[in-house]
């Protein structure tokens, strides 16, 4: 009995010591897996939330795709409306033109020239009580913004194809010379007429051509008694064709010359320029040979620089201060 409560004690705190044991390694444990835990919870929020950020991103970089698509989309659309607008214009005026002409000419024949095909806008058939197709005259519509002088050769050139004698271009936009006191614009021997699209002109306009044209055979009428093939030569003198072929040779011989002047006035001063450089370089080689001389004393020649007859043919001529070319006179 004695020895039993001797051991006893001892026992009892092993026995509580253990119960530490466990309990501080159960703490542990729970603290172990605790943070085990989080960490995982916290990758797998990490993962998680990357995934659902790389969606994310996803979703709006297709919806910037396809917001790019639709803004390219609705820019060509408005490029085409816009277009089409510009033509729908152009066509409006045209046909205003066209009934006016069939409401003050009725007895006029209206040709309107289909989209596409080359050529003007429409032409206008002259006739009379006493002839049908006396003579035409052609019709460019211009609607733009600003007036382009190519139009002008352009219906030269159609109407020379088409043997039509004269033209008129209707424009909203007119030339800067234009003639503001007389409202038209003559060209090419008055074969070509400017106009504004204004009714009152256009009436004006045509009605003189048309006088014009219709006074032609009455001018010409005459019991001349003359062989077939002077009344050949005379018809084709006095053809639009014939007057057409040399106002259109007239205008490129205009043309050829003026660009003729300009590479002449090029080259002039292109050479010009090329003179001066040469005298320039001549005259800083002279000073730097003066001052070696100087320099140096009398080991350099001082005729270095003097030009034997051969090489004195070669130098340039002199320039005046005007640009102009000095000849050996002194002129």
């Amino acid at each position: 009995m004695i020895f039993q409560n001797f051991l006893s004690p001892p026992l009892k705190e092993k026995k509580n010591a253990e119960n530490d044991y466990k309990k501080r390694i159960e703490k542990e444990k729970a603290l172990i897996e605790k943070d085990l835990t989080s960490r995982i919870s916290e990758k797998l929020k990490v993962q998680i939330s990357s995934k659902h950020q790389i969606e994310l991103e996803r979703k709006d970089k297709e919806l910037e795709i396809l917001k790019k698509r639709q803004q390219k989309k609705v820019d060509e659309m408005e490029k085409q409306l816009k277009q089409k607008s510009v033509e729908v214009q152009g066509e409006i005026q045209e046909e205003l033109l066209e009934d006016f002409l069939r409401r003050k000419f009725p007895e006029d024949h209206i040709e309107p020239i289909n989209k596409g095909v080359k050529g003007g806008d429409c032409i206008l058939t002259i006739n009379n009580q006493s002839a049908k197709s006396l003579a035409k005259i052609y019709f460019e519509s211009k609607d733009h913004k600003n007036f382009k002088e190519d139009w002008v050769d352009k219906l030269l050139k159609d109407m020379k194809d088409k043997n039509i004698g004269y033209g008129i271009i209707v424009t909203r936009t007119l030339p800067k010379k234009f003639g503001k006191n007389s409202g038209i614009d003559e060209r090419h021997g008055k074969r070509i007429l400017i106009i504004p699209m204004n009714y009152e002109i256009i009436h004006t306009s045509v009605q003189l051509v048309r006088e014009r044209i219709l006074n032609i055979p009455i001018n010409n009428k005459g019991n001349i008694d003359v062989s077939r093939e002077m009344k050949r030569l005379w018809n084709l003198m006095t053809g639009p064709g014939f007057h057409l072929t040399i106002r259109a040779i007239w205008s490129g011989m205009k043309k050829i010359e003026s660009l003729h002047q300009k590479d002449k006035k090029f080259y002039e001063i292109n050479q010009a320029k090329k003179e001066r450089v040469v005298m320039d370089m001549q005259q800083d080689l002279r000073e730097f040979v003066l001052s070696l001389t100087k320099n140096v004393g009398d080991g350099i020649p001082t005729n270095l620089l003097e030009a034997d007859s051969e090489i004195e043919k070669l130098q340039p001529k002199k320039l005046a201060n005007d640009g102009g070319i000095i000849d050996d006179a002194g002129k």
